[in-house]
């Protein structure tokens, strides 16, 4: 976009649709867009990526999609919002297995999703591999601590 349809944006989430099934009601109240053919409308901008999900900006009420590709990152920017009682839940959930189950679970996941396969991962032009990676490591002794009275 040219410098006279820029904004700054404070970004409250992002869209569960992809931009080219994502769809929104213009300002006449009648029609319904999809954020890819509203860029290329409005602005003559033909999206790469439209399987991508939006940025969302704005309300609940009044949201505004923003496709990442239009979108900079102002510097010094960071995300300082802390994760909910179900988030951590899911994320103890998930990681705190045992490690044959640990991958098992890994296993199963990318088997099932078939990542390689996905419209998105080939947007960005990745692919990935569906078996583990090898890792040199060593195993740490557990920690012990002494404090100066001691036990």
């Amino acid at each position: 976009m040219d410098q006279e349809n820029t904004g700054t944006y404070k970004i409250t989430g992002i869209s569960t649709e992809p931009l080219n099934k994502l769809m929104f009601t213009l300002d006449d109240k009648m029609t319904q867009i999809s954020v890819a053919a509203y860029f290329q409308d409005k602005y003559k901008i033909k999206l790469r990526y439209v399987s991508w999900p939006a940025l969302q900006a704005g309300n609940a009420a009044k949201p505004i999609y923003l496709p990442m590709e239009v979108c900079t990152i102002v510097e010094g920017q960071r995300y300082s919002k802390k994760l909910n009682e179900r988030q951590v839940t899911n994320l103890l959930r998930a990681t705190c297995q045992r490690p044959n189950d640990r991958e098992e679970s890994i296993w199963r996941i990318v088997k099932q999703n078939k990542y390689s396969d996905q419209e998105l991962v080939q947007d960005f032009g990745i692919s990935v591999a569906n078996n583990l990676t090898m890792v040199d490591a060593r195993v740490l002794p557990p920690l012990v601590r002494y404090w100066e009275g001691g036990y």
